[in-house]
């Protein structure tokens, strides 16, 4: 059984979505090639247990002011400021 690890970051935090660094080019990559760049702010978030037993966490981002909302892995997150 694997512990809960601390969310990256919080709800109502501002963020830039970023490509995972060192990542290779998958599926995964090309939806998230469209947002890179961009600034939102999170909304919500949640942990995922995998069957390996890696905890991580995946968040809902409002991008700019207005109503798109795209759920990302924290490695496509970064701080940043609006």
């Amino acid at each position: 059984m694997s512990s809960v690890m601390t969310a990256k970051f919080s709800i109502g935090e501002k963020v830039m979505v970023t490509p995972p660094a060192g990542a290779i080019t998958d599926v995964r990559d090309a939806d998230v090639s469209q947002y890179v760049g961009q600034r939102g702010t999170v909304s919500d978030s949640w942990w995922v247990d995998s069957a390996r037993g890696d905890v991580f966490y995946i968040y809902k981002v409002k991008l700019g002011g207005g109503e798109k909302e795209v759920v990302l892995h924290e490695d496509e997150l970064m701080q940043g400021k609006m």
